[in-house]
């Protein structure tokens, strides 16, 4: 990636080298700092004011192995957001919530 060059280090120039386009990702700048590459992965941090993404681009897999890579990774951030036991149930609650309001929007 050629960080030097204006405009190169967006997300979207980064992406196209996959053959992906993601709306929106001609925004983000990748922080060159955080970024790691290797031969079968890449991982990129990228910034847009305050918000960041974090991309892990996994190449040479099985279609298999993909699938169970994804879905290993979504049930780690969807256990983020389940109701679980409160560790000292009282009077007060018994249970820890995720807000309506804070809860991930799912987009396919």
């Amino acid at each position: 990636m050629n960080y030097s060059a204006k405009n190169e280090n967006t997300l979207q120039k980064y992406l196209d080298k996959f053959g992906v386009s993601w709306e929106g990702a001609e925004n983000f700048l990748i922080n060159k700092s955080f970024t790691q590459q290797t031969k079968e992965k890449n991982k990129i941090i990228a910034e847009y004011k305050n918000q960041l993404i974090k991309l892990e681009i996994i190449t040479n897999l099985e279609k298999e192995a993909a699938e169970k890579h994804i879905t290993n990774k979504r049930y780690v951030v969807d256990s983020l957001f389940l109701n679980i036991a409160a560790p000292y149930p009282d009077a007060i609650t018994t249970t820890l919530e995720c807000p309506d309001e804070f809860e991930p929007k799912i987009r396919e």
